[in-house]
Protein backbone atom coordinates (compact mmCIF):
# COMPACT_ATOMS: atom_id res chain seq x y z
CA UNK A 1 0.00 0.00 0.00
CA UNK A 2 1.30 3.28 -0.77
CA UNK A 3 0.20 6.52 1.04
CA UNK A 4 0.75 9.58 -1.12
CA UNK A 5 3.25 12.11 0.82
CA UNK A 6 4.75 15.28 -0.24
CA UNK A 7 5.57 14.02 -4.08
CA UNK A 8 4.89 17.19 -5.96
CA UNK A 9 6.80 17.72 -8.80
CA UNK A 10 6.30 21.22 -9.72
CA UNK A 11 8.23 24.44 -8.03
CA UNK A 12 10.59 22.08 -6.38
CA UNK A 13 14.50 22.71 -5.72
CA UNK A 14 17.35 20.95 -4.86
CA UNK A 15 19.34 20.49 -1.41
CA UNK A 16 23.19 19.70 -1.62
CA UNK A 17 23.79 16.92 0.82
CA UNK A 18 26.95 17.45 2.12
CA UNK A 19 29.18 15.90 4.64
CA UNK A 20 28.10 18.47 7.37
CA UNK A 21 24.33 19.27 6.26
CA UNK A 22 21.55 17.49 8.10
CA UNK A 23 18.10 17.64 6.92
CA UNK A 24 14.83 16.16 9.03
CA UNK A 25 11.48 16.22 7.68
CA UNK A 26 8.59 15.13 9.97
CA UNK A 27 6.23 12.70 8.49
CA UNK A 28 2.67 11.66 9.33
CA UNK A 29 1.96 7.71 9.32
CA UNK A 30 -1.66 7.13 8.77
CA UNK A 31 -1.25 3.10 8.49
CA UNK A 32 0.26 0.00 10.44
CA UNK A 33 3.68 -1.41 8.90
CA UNK A 34 5.44 1.43 7.82
CA UNK A 35 8.39 -0.14 5.80
CA UNK A 36 9.49 2.43 3.21
CA UNK A 37 10.10 5.71 3.08
CA UNK A 38 10.94 7.16 -0.40
CA UNK A 39 12.98 10.01 -1.43
CA UNK A 40 13.85 12.01 -4.60
CA UNK A 41 17.30 12.40 -5.01
CA UNK A 42 19.40 14.07 -7.44
CA UNK A 43 22.94 13.27 -8.81
CA UNK A 44 23.52 15.92 -11.36
CA UNK A 45 23.69 13.30 -13.79
CA UNK A 46 26.80 11.43 -12.65
CA UNK A 47 27.14 8.22 -10.56
CA UNK A 48 28.89 9.05 -7.50
CA UNK A 49 30.37 7.31 -4.31
CA UNK A 50 29.13 8.40 -1.04
CA UNK A 51 26.71 7.28 1.31
CA UNK A 52 23.70 8.68 2.76
CA UNK A 53 22.34 8.02 6.41
CA UNK A 54 19.15 7.87 7.25
CA UNK A 55 17.95 7.79 10.96
CA UNK A 56 13.84 7.56 11.72
CA UNK A 57 13.04 8.81 15.41
CA UNK A 58 9.72 8.61 17.26
CA UNK A 59 9.06 11.29 20.46
CA UNK A 60 13.03 11.36 20.11
CA UNK A 61 13.84 7.80 20.31
CA UNK A 62 15.66 6.32 17.39
CA UNK A 63 13.00 3.24 16.03
CA UNK A 64 15.53 2.79 12.48
CA UNK A 65 19.02 3.27 10.97
CA UNK A 66 20.67 2.54 8.14
CA UNK A 67 22.77 3.94 4.95
CA UNK A 68 22.74 4.24 1.35
CA UNK A 69 24.82 3.97 -1.23
CA UNK A 70 24.34 6.78 -3.48
CA UNK A 71 25.88 4.42 -6.47
CA UNK A 72 22.56 2.75 -7.91
CA UNK A 73 20.95 6.16 -7.50
CA UNK A 74 19.22 7.26 -10.89
CA UNK A 75 18.60 11.04 -11.62
CA UNK A 76 15.84 12.76 -9.70
CA UNK A 77 14.16 9.76 -9.51
CA UNK A 78 12.51 8.38 -6.01
CA UNK A 79 15.27 6.07 -3.92
CA UNK A 80 13.57 3.73 -1.67
CA UNK A 81 14.70 4.06 2.32
CA UNK A 82 13.72 0.26 2.99
CA UNK A 83 13.37 -0.94 6.75
CA UNK A 84 12.44 -3.04 9.41
CA UNK A 85 8.72 -2.31 8.80
CA UNK A 86 7.38 -0.64 12.27
CA UNK A 87 4.20 -2.52 12.86
CA UNK A 88 2.51 0.25 15.11
CA UNK A 89 2.85 3.44 13.04
CA UNK A 90 -0.14 4.33 12.46
CA UNK A 91 -1.22 8.04 13.79
CA UNK A 92 2.16 8.45 14.43
CA UNK A 93 4.28 11.03 13.53
CA UNK A 94 8.29 10.31 12.95
CA UNK A 95 11.66 12.24 12.14
CA UNK A 96 13.59 11.15 9.05
CA UNK A 97 17.01 12.71 9.45
CA UNK A 98 19.54 12.69 6.30
CA UNK A 99 23.04 13.42 6.32
CA UNK A 100 25.77 12.22 4.33
CA UNK A 101 29.97 11.17 3.99
CA UNK A 102 30.07 13.01 0.75
CA UNK A 103 32.63 15.68 -0.36
CA UNK A 104 32.03 19.00 -2.15
CA UNK A 105 32.53 17.12 -5.26
CA UNK A 106 30.93 13.78 -4.97
CA UNK A 107 27.15 14.16 -3.34
CA UNK A 108 23.60 14.03 -3.99
CA UNK A 109 20.22 16.41 -3.37
CA UNK A 110 17.47 16.16 -1.50
CA UNK A 111 14.49 17.30 -3.82
CA UNK A 112 11.99 19.95 -1.58
CA UNK A 113 8.99 21.75 -2.68
CA UNK A 114 9.41 25.45 -2.56
CA UNK A 115 6.86 25.96 -0.49
CA UNK A 116 4.96 24.18 2.53
CA UNK A 117 3.32 21.16 0.09
CA UNK A 118 2.89 18.96 2.99
CA UNK A 119 1.03 20.35 6.01
CA UNK A 120 1.05 17.34 8.74
CA UNK A 121 4.87 18.11 8.56
CA UNK A 122 7.68 20.35 9.44
CA UNK A 123 11.17 20.32 7.40
CA UNK A 124 14.54 21.67 8.52
CA UNK A 125 17.89 22.14 7.05
CA UNK A 126 20.68 22.70 9.87
CA UNK A 127 17.94 23.01 12.41
CA UNK A 128 16.33 25.77 10.38
CA UNK A 129 12.84 25.18 9.70
CA UNK A 130 11.96 26.42 6.30
CA UNK A 131 8.82 26.56 4.42
CA UNK A 132 9.60 23.45 2.36
CA UNK A 133 9.29 19.65 2.32
CA UNK A 134 11.16 16.79 0.78
CA UNK A 135 9.37 14.78 -2.02
CA UNK A 136 8.95 11.86 -0.23
CA UNK A 137 6.34 8.87 -0.95
CA UNK A 138 5.49 6.43 2.32
CA UNK A 139 5.26 2.41 1.36
CA UNK A 140 3.49 0.26 3.79
CA UNK A 141 4.05 -3.77 4.45
CA UNK A 142 0.22 -4.58 4.08
CA UNK A 143 0.92 -8.56 4.65
CA UNK A 144 2.60 -7.93 7.79
CA UNK A 145 -0.41 -6.24 8.86
CA UNK A 146 -2.92 -8.72 7.63
CA UNK A 147 -0.82 -11.65 9.76
CA UNK A 148 -1.02 -9.22 12.55
CA UNK A 149 -5.30 -8.55 12.38
CA UNK A 150 -4.69 -4.74 12.05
Amino acid sequence: YTLKGSENLIDNSAIPLFKNNKIIQSIQSDKFGLSQIYVRFGTYKRINHSKIFYKLFYKNTLVRSGEINTEKMQDNLFYPIVFEPIVDSNDKIYNLELTSNSDNNNFVAVWVSDYDSYKQGEFSFNSVIQNKDINFILRYDMDLVKKKGL
